[in-house]
């Protein structure tokens, strides 16, 4: 008779289960040929498994399915995340700030230098680029509104401005 099991106890053993009761059935086999030798012993469930279910155990997967509500979630994270990495990888949050600031002092500047000039078309060009993945980001998060919950979990990122 088989042992049924469920996955997440399989998994929360912490060891290779299968491993485990190989390693047993073997140290059985070995002891058998022994005398005045203590007989091996393993986690309770291998012994169980051993003795009880013939070594045979049906492994059941009782990973809750995600709903596409958690699903649209998921989607939505994962493009904010990847959002935010994209913008990073252009300019660290304190640049962005120093930037955003440095944009402020010299737009209210009367006269400004032709270095100045080209710091606010740098910052402005920066800030351009940030908006449109933004931008993007959005659009993203809104086709994955939109979708049916039938699609939602075939539901892939695609798409990001350069």
């Amino acid at each position: 008779m088989a042992i049924e099991l469920r996955l997440s106890e399989v998994t929360a053993l912490g060891f290779d289960l299968g491993l485990a009761i190989s390693e047993y059935r073997v140290a059985l086999q070995d002891h058998a040929k022994t005398e005045d030798v203590p007989a091996p012993t393993a986690h309770p469930l291998v012994e169980q498994i051993v003795k009880h279910g013939e070594g045979q155990v049906v492994v059941v997967d009782d990973t809750p399915i995600p709903t596409p509500a958690e699903l649209r979630f998921a989607a939505m994270q994962a493009v904010q995340a990847s959002m935010m990495e994209r913008i990073n990888a252009l300019a660290s949050p304190a640049r962005r700030q120093l930037a955003q600031h440095d944009l402020n002092v010299l737009n209210v500047k009367p006269v400004r230098t032709a270095a100045e000039d080209a710091l606010v078309a740098a910052i402005t060009d920066l800030f351009a680029t940030i908006v449109a993945i933004e931008r993007h980001s959005l659009l993203l998060q809104i086709e994955i509104e939109d979708l049916p919950d039938d699609q939602v979990a075939g539901w892939a990122q695609h798409g990001w401005p350069a």
